[in-house]
């Protein structure tokens, strides 16, 4: 299997020696400020999700984060940073107002460079196939996934797991949104939990600019397993598309 995503993360990566390169039509950054309560350590970050569309297939997925660790008992702190995902993306259809899903494969990597606490030994390797849907006139958006997570673990046993995630936004009152997202981990990290859960509100300021706060709950990690505490977080964010670049 390690093999196979591998392979799968080169074919897509290869989709981008093409005449286009360079020629970037848009860029989606998704930045927070995070705060997470755990059993061992609390964490202050800021985290960062970078999208390159590079034609209207063809993206390039890239995130990490820094911040602080602050041990419960000691009060030490320490600089933290994750580790660093990079995913190629290739979108075979895009969804319809009609509610006609559409259909995108995303296959890379995320690769130890962190340190201390949010970081990992470990590597991840993962293909996701991600179906988006939008309901009402777009009122309604709706995006599953289902894919593959291969954990190649240091100096133990690998571990292959099934990836899959739910997430659902709906428009409320003018511009305000609900959400939520369910999921078995965020593919941005190398080593996560057995079910993560997500709830907010964002608001669309334009159509180029949203802003986000939402609550999240997780149980901690004991290496690559679920461990019996369970960890609490924030976030402050926001999402901004650049376009039309010449």
């Amino acid at each position: 299997m390690k093999k196979f995503l591998q392979k799968l993360s080169l074919s897509l990566g290869i989709l981008f020696i093409t005449p286009n390169l360079m020629a970037i039509q848009s860029v989606t950054v998704d930045t927070w400020s995070e705060y997470s309560n755990g059993a061992e350590f609390d964490i202050v970050m800021q985290g960062l999700i970078m999208e390159f569309e590079l034609t209207e297939k063809i993206a390039f997925v890239t995130a990490s984060a820094a911040g602080m660790q602050i041990e419960q008992h000691t009060r030490e702190r320490k600089s933290t940073a994750k580790d660093l995902a990079l995913y190629p993306k290739y979108t075979f259809l895009h969804p319809k107002q009609d509610g006609t899903p559409g259909f995108s494969l995303m296959a890379g990597a995320v690769l130890p460079t962190g340190h201390n606490f949010l970081s990992s030994n470990n590597r991840a390797y993962l293909a996701i196939a991600m179906f988006p849907m939008s309901f009402f006139d777009e009122r309604v958006a709706f995006e599953a996934h289902l894919g593959h997570r291969y954990i190649d673990v240091k100096g133990d046993a690998d571990v292959n797991r099934l990836h899959w995630g739910v997430f659902l936004e709906a428009n409320m009152i003018d511009e305000y949104n609900l959400f939520t997202n369910v999921y078995t981990g965020t593919q941005y990290d190398i080593d996560v939990p057995s079910l993560s859960q997500e709830y907010g509100l964002s608001y669309d300021y334009s159509e180029n600019l949203k802003y986000k706060m939402l609550f999240g709950i997780q149980p901690e990690l004991h290496g690559v397993h679920d461990a019996q505490a369970t960890e609490y977080w924030g976030e402050l964010g926001v999402e901004i598309h650049f376009s039309e670049f010449d």
